[in-house]
């Protein structure tokens, strides 16, 4: 092992050993992990942070011990990656728990308790009127180009 990996610690999930989010199946979890990687990979991490806050999420945040706790580590890492690493468990939870509360893709009648709890938690910690993180991973603004962009009078020319 290399000098310089020899005092890098592995990062370990906080989250997927918690009994409280332990009923959101790994397959799910990972999915979600993976696509918000992806996304951020090709729009970058620094709206990270913001995109939790916008979305409602910092009283459900605060109201979990595993997720106050990937905060806290995010917040004082020393690297940007080791942050980002902490800021994508939250936001993959996140995901991993709309995406069971809203039944997207309608999955099977085994997911009911699943799909239950996670309408629980979300509903207990987050505002009645929020924007959902599964909307901008999923459905993500259309970014317009200007100069590319049609005008009506120009189509009508």
């Amino acid at each position: 092992m290399s000098a310089g990996k020899a005092g890098r610690r592995k990062l370990a999930d906080p989250i997927a050993k918690d009994h409280e989010f332990g009923f959101i199946p790994e397959d799910l979890r990972s999915q979600c992990h993976r696509l918000v990687v992806t996304y951020h990979e090709m729009h970058g991490y620094p709206c990270l942070p913001d995109m939790l806050w916008k979305a409602g999420l910092a009283g459900f945040i605060e109201q979990h011990a595993s997720l106050k706790d990937a905060l806290q580590k995010a917040s004082t890492a020393r690297s940007a990656r080791r942050a980002n690493e902490f800021f994508v468990i939250i936001a993959a939870e996140a995901l991993a728990l709309e995406v069971l509360a809203r039944d997207y893709g309608s999955g099977s009648n085994a997911l009911a308790a699943a799909r239950t709890r996670a309408r629980e938690l979300l509903e207990g910690g987050t505002p009645a009127v929020r924007t959902w993180l599964i909307e901008h991973y999923l459905y993500p603004p259309r970014q317009d180009n200007p100069p590319v962009r049609a005008t009506p009078s120009a189509i009508g020319q």
